[in-house]
């Protein structure tokens, strides 16, 4: 399953290659196991266990026999204001997590927020926005990455840029695009175009 923080979208989790997206995903197994590879770092996941996917992070999933609830944490939706500019990089997994009591609050507001997520049709609740914030403060205070794991956060104006690359490659995936056309696009060198997106 999957909820949208602020949307409505329910779907079923599937076994899918490498990949990247501008949010954050928790994930949530219910049962099962989960194989999961974040960077070249292979985790396997079991029931109770949450995981946190950092926005950017090229990762994949292996999916056999088990349930698990997937959380899209769009960030710059409903915090454009308190985000601007920042970058914020979080290390929760629950297997080797001495924060125990902080998962079970997680595992309780993620909760709050299935019981709370409206019908596709309807507008985001209250209360979602509530247990959205309440999510990101306990993920702030207790699951920050430390300051040397974290890269370094691009200008504002690069990271303007970069997020009108990633737009651009969203709507035009299907496109027979070349690394040339994107960087002509964008008036970038390949070379610095390719740096970009190491």
């Amino acid at each position: 399953l999957v909820f949208l923080i602020l949307g409505s979208t329910i779907m079923t989790l599937t076994t899918t290659p490498n990949h990247w997206h501008e949010h954050v995903e928790l994930l949530f197994v219910l049962s099962g196991k989960l194989h999961v590879t974040v960077k070249e770092q292979h985790y396997t996941l079991q029931a109770d266990d949450l995981f946190l996917i950092n926005s950017y992070d090229l990762h994949s999933y292996q999916v056999n026999h088990c349930e698990v609830i997937r959380f899209e944490l769009h960030m710059k939706r409903f915090m454009s204001s308190l985000l601007a500019g920042k970058s914020f990089r979080f290390d929760l997994n629950s297997r080797s997590s001495q924060f125990t009591e902080e998962c079970t609050q997680i595992k309780k507001l993620l909760a709050m927020m299935i019981k709370h997520t409206p019908m596709a049709s309807e507008d985001p609740t209250f209360m979602t926005f509530a247990y959205a914030y309440a999510l990101i403060h306990q993920l702030l205070t207790w699951f920050s990455a430390k300051t040397e794991d974290q890269t370094p956060p691009l200008a504002a104006s690069s990271m303007k840029r970069f997020e009108h690359i990633l737009e651009f490659l969203h709507q035009h995936y299907r496109d027979p695009l070349t690394q040339k056309d994107v960087a002509g696009k964008f008036y970038l060198s390949i070379p610095y175009l390719s740096k970009t997106f190491k």
